[in-house]
């Protein structure tokens, strides 16, 4: 085995962002003239939507958190032997 190849199977990189950072800024701002709250008010909203969405249960009673974190877990047992 190459040395990349065992480089890859001994660790697990996660990048968890946005793709751009300014765009979502700006449609924060943009947001918060419309419904004319505070930045901050803005900011709190897109947060407690993104975690509800993120653990809201599908029609399947799944959340994208339980599917991608038995993702995880099945990812982790295939390659840990």
């Amino acid at each position: 085995m190459s040395y990349q190849n065992q480089s890859d199977r001994d660790h697990l990189d996660i990048i968890i962002g946005p793709p751009s950072l300014e765009k979502l800024v700006e449609a924060i701002h943009n947001n918060a003239v419309i419904h004319e709250i505070t930045i901050d008010e803005a900011w709190s909203n897109l947060v407690r939507e993104m975690a509800d969405n993120f653990i809201k249960p599908d029609d399947a009673g799944l959340s994208f958190f339980s599917e991608m974190f038995t993702d995880l877990l099945v990812y982790l047992t295939k390659f840990s032997g």
